[in-house]
């Protein structure tokens, strides 16, 4: 079996959830029997590709201004279709949408969705963003479709009408590192909030909450881990709210820092609006901490209930919920030994199992 990835997602993604998913995959379809598994990828940006380059046919440059990411995009969608076509797979796997395919002529098409947010929340974006159209044209030109949670399949078959057999669902899972001896980097207690803060993850809703109850103030920080910094709305939020300024921490820095901060803190809080998937909450329960969540999307189907659920459009709920779980130290235990066992069900290695299932499926047809 021969399988093509194509340039897409490492042409501008020089980290991130969508690469970091492929080339986990990448590595153990490789080792798979009878798969001969490249990356065409004239050049690339990506970082999880770079010193992993044995099946990867291309070259890293080092680029991350928006100007570079186009000319190394423009470069590669007039090189890959010759190459694709040369190498003629059995199977290419787009690892993102495009109107055209990279395919050769008796390749099979495998598209992943990874949400469907551009159309459930399309307020959140620019009304000339064409990530939908683009999309729904990939979609209906895929031989099959890999969706990464039940949720995003529902939403997938309903909002584009798509044969629900032309459908599979893999799980993804956590690529952070558990180490059992973490340095702590903030030295008081802290609840923590992990990633972007804008538009739909609704940092802001989390930010009220925090603030309405005097007592998690006194008693805890709120850390932001990633992110850009705090924006001038964000910084007017917190004065508006009367927030002690030493009370908002933001943190960056590699997976050893953010092990430590998930090992070390009260609660992880995601109070995001709408997930594909959700891989934050599966690596705070990797490293011991107790999560609270948003009961919405995809979300309870990846937690199970190993989380305390809250409505996210609620800022009493979420903030009756943190207080649960950081004032009652037997519901963080609950939910701490709830998450180790929960976070077993999901592997990169079963997600690769699964993906080579469907491609063999795709292949039989």
């Amino acid at each position: 079996m021969k399988v093509v990835f194509d340039s897409q997602i490492f042409s501008f993604q020089k980290y991130g959830g969508i690469s970091r998913y492929f080339s986990e995959i990448k590595e153990r379809l490789s080792q798979f029997q009878g798969v001969n598994l490249s990356v065409i990828a004239p050049f690339f940006i990506n970082e999880y590709l770079r010193g992993k380059e044995a099946n990867v046919i291309g070259h890293y440059v080092p680029l991350s201004s928006p100007a570079s990411c186009l000319l190394v995009k423009a470069i590669n969608n007039l090189v890959s279709p010759y190459l694709i076509a040369r190498s003629d797979p059995d199977i290419v796997h787009e690892t993102y949408y495009a109107k055209t395919g990279f395919t050769s002529n008796r390749s099979k098409t495998i598209i992943t969705v990874f949400d469907m947010i551009h159309e459930k929340l399309d307020h959140y974006f620019k009304p000339l963003d064409k990530t939908s159209e683009v999309k729904r044209a990939a979609i209906h030109r895929s031989n099959h479709i890999i969706c990464i949670s039940e949720n995003t399949k529902r939403d997938l078959i309903n909002i584009f009408n798509v044969d629900p057999d032309k459908v599979s669902v893999t799980y993804l899972a956590s690529s952070l590192p558990n180490p059992p001896n973490t340095e702590r980097f903030v030295d008081v207690p802290y609840i923590l909030y992990v990633g972007q803060r804008g538009g739909y993850k609704n940092f802001s809703n989390l930010l009220k909450a925090y603030s309405s109850s005097r007592r998690l103030v006194s008693d805890f920080k709120l850390v932001c881990f990633g992110g850009r910094p705090f924006t001038k709305e964000e910084m007017a939020q917190q004065t508006v709210m009367k927030l002690p300024a030493d009370r908002l921490v933001r943190l960056t820095g590699d997976d050893d820092v953010l092990a430590g901060l998930y090992k070390h803190a009260s609660v992880f809080v995601y109070p995001s609006l709408y997930e594909g998937f959700g891989i934050p909450p599966l690596e705070a329960m990797g490293c011991g901490c107790p999560v609270a969540c948003s009961n919405t999307s995809s979300l309870p189907e990846v937690v199970g209930d190993a989380a305390r659920l809250f409505d996210p459009n609620s800022i009493e709920d979420i903030r009756t919920a943190i207080e649960e779980v950081v004032y009652h130290p037997e519901n963080a235990d609950r939910l701490v030994r709830a998450g180790t066992e929960r976070v077993k069900m999901f592997s990169w290695s079963k997600c690769a199992k699964e993906t080579f299932a469907i491609y063999r499926r795709v292949l039989s047809e």
